[in-house]
């Protein structure tokens, strides 16, 4: 429900989730008060989790460099929502690299 709605950088949802990232954590708190807690105390933690324990994205780029950003979104949200606002930002960031 509501409790375990998104938080965090990236977005924390359900409940499964929420327990495993307090198991991780090791705070009963995250699974007890839900995503208002996660987003005072554990906003980038639960996204650095989300990212690369979760979904192991980072070894899945590791592994094939040319991991698109498509494939991050299907990972990330299993559809495109948003996905043209996301290549642009990719885009962004990748020129102020070259820089």
């Amino acid at each position: 429900g509501a409790k375990y709605r998104g938080a965090g950088y990236i977005q924390l949802t359900w409940k499964e989730d929420y327990y495993k990232f307090a198991k991780y954590i090791g705070d009963d708190d995250i699974l007890n008060q839900g995503c208002i807690y996660v987003s005072n105390n554990y906003p980038w933690e639960s996204a650095g989790w989300y990212w690369s324990k979760l979904k192991k994205i980072n070894n899945k780029i590791n592994e094939n460099p040319d991991f698109s950003v498509e494939e991050v979104t299907q990972m990330v949200n299993g559809g495109d929502k948003a996905l043209d606002e996301r290549k642009k930002a990719y885009e962004k960031c990748c020129e102020k690299i070259k820089k």
